[in-house]
């Protein structure tokens, strides 16, 4: 029952991080036309990559492999670090309230978020089924090394999203 309290808290966190981000990253997504092209050459010249998630994942990805017994202190640090996860993301300027430029909720922008979130949603969902498959001994570090992946791919699954809602509105 502990395993799976520290494992939804994980999941919860992450995908809260991931829709915060993922609306930042989609402003400058939106201000580029969402040209793939000028997308991708803006996460590379900027090195876009996730800092302050990723650390809180890999505290708390340490944490439990250095202290491999109890499950009470493994929900403790699942509990903390999910903490500590949502407090950063809810830290983050709402692109669609501030900064420049402002997010505009477009019909195209909601349909990008939207795909890209669930595009992450299954990412996530098929690595923690693989985890859960192979790992005899619940090892809730791996979980937190989905987080980092998981977050880290945030531009990669706006473009993809991107290819999926201008194709399936170029059939209609």
């Amino acid at each position: 029952m502990l395993t799976a309290i520290s494992i939804s808290a994980v999941a919860a966190a992450a995908t809260i991080f991931y829709s915060r981000r993922s609306l930042c990253y989609l402003r400058h997504f939106q201000d580029n036309d969402y040209s793939p092209k000028l997308f991708t050459k803006w996460v590379v010249e900027n090195g876009i990559y996730d800092r302050k998630g990723s650390l809180i994942a890999t505290i708390a990805a340490l944490i439990l492999e250095i202290a491999k017994e109890g499950r009470v202190l493994s929900l403790i640090v699942c509990v903390v670090g999910a903490a500590t996860m949502i407090w950063q993301a809810l830290r983050e300027v709402d692109p669609r309230k501030a900064g420049h430029p402002i997010l505009q909720p477009t019909p195209m922008a909601r349909a990008v978020y939207h795909v890209g979130l669930n595009l992450y949603l299954f990412l996530f969902l098929c690595c923690s089924l693989i985890v859960y498959k192979i790992s005899a001994d619940d090892d809730l570090a791996a979980y937190w090394l989905i987080v980092i992946v998981a977050i880290q791919s945030s531009p990669l699954f706006l473009l993809l999203a991107n290819a999926i809602v201008s194709r399936s509105r170029r059939q209609l």
